[in-house]
């Protein structure tokens, strides 16, 4: 399990050559977060293998918001992709725990809620909550 942990980038790579899509959407593991994070803030991400490209599946996603709710999913997505990153870092270069999807989303709720409360009212319209208080 320790190995698989730190083989996933490498198993995502293979399927989609040297691009960063399979990192962020395309692996099963990426597939599951996203699924969560939709979960969490009671909105859909599309499949990535929908869009050519990273930016593109972005802009699919965002054309259907309203505009305060649009910057909640561009603040959203960079948020994840940069979990998602840090993740596969730790797990190729460090001796980190290799995280479930289940254990990586509340990381990304505990920053979305610092956001929040640093002022990220776009992420709160996206469906964020604050942290109780």
């Amino acid at each position: 399990m320790k190995l698989w942990g730190k083989l996933w980038f490498a198993v995502a790579l293979q399927k989609g050559g040297s691009s960063v899509r399979p990192v962020f959407g395309q692996c099963d593991y990426s597939r599951q977060v996203w699924l969560q994070v939709g979960q969490a803030t009671d909105n859909q991400f599309p499949s990535l293998n929908s869009a050519s490209t990273l930016i593109d599946w972005w802009l699919s996603i965002r054309r259907a918001m309203i505009n305060a709710k649009a910057r909640g999913l561009d603040s959203t997505i960079m948020l994840v992709c940069w979990r998602l990153w840090k993740e596969r870092n730790g797990r190729a270069f460090a001796t980190d725990i290799a995280r479930t999807p289940q254990q990586l989303l509340p990381l990304i709720a505990d920053e979305a809620s610092l956001w929040v409360q640093s002022g990220a009212r776009n992420l709160e319209a996206f469906g964020w909550k604050p942290p109780d208080r």
